[in-house]
């Protein structure tokens, strides 16, 4: 009996410090765009999310790499900083798999992280709307 409510209170608590996780991944996201042009809250902002952008193995992303991870619909790119081995920039590229298949050579949906050069984010169509989606997708899954 008691064994049965320790593992349902552990399930529980399991699902409730994941859920928290998330929940601080989507928060960091929301302000991303409004503290990004202060040096100080944007690196203290991204070493945070470069902590828990792995956390979201638990709900199906997998890694490709060291510093990516992916699912079916979005991939997490971590670039750090040697050789101190902190996170200082990242990108969040939206799959667009299908999209892909109807047309070829497709430009990527993503966004870069502020501390990717000026002329990299435009380059590259750095997208703050794939940001976007990227919280409501945490939203959903969370």
């Amino acid at each position: 009996m008691f064994s049965l409510i320790g593992c349902i209170i552990g399930i529980i608590g399991y699902h409730h410090y994941h859920g928290n996780e998330i929940k601080m991944v989507i928060k960091l996201l929301e302000n991303y765009e409004k503290i990004k042009s202060d040096d100080q809250k944007e690196m203290k902002t991204t070493e945070k999310l470069g902590d828990l952008f792995p956390k979201l193995r638990k709900v199906g992303f997998r890694n490709i790499s060291e510093d990516t991870i992916k699912n079916t619909d979005f991939e997490i790119r971590l670039t750090r900083s040697r050789p101190q081995e902190s996170i200082y920039q990242f990108l969040l590229r939206k799959s667009e798999s299908r999209d892909r298949l109807r047309v070829a050579n497709a430009p990527n949906k993503q966004y870069l992280s502020t501390k990717y050069p000026e002329g990299t984010r435009q380059e590259l169509n750095s997208d703050v709307r794939i940001l976007d989606e990227f919280i409501e997708y945490l939203r959903i899954i969370k």
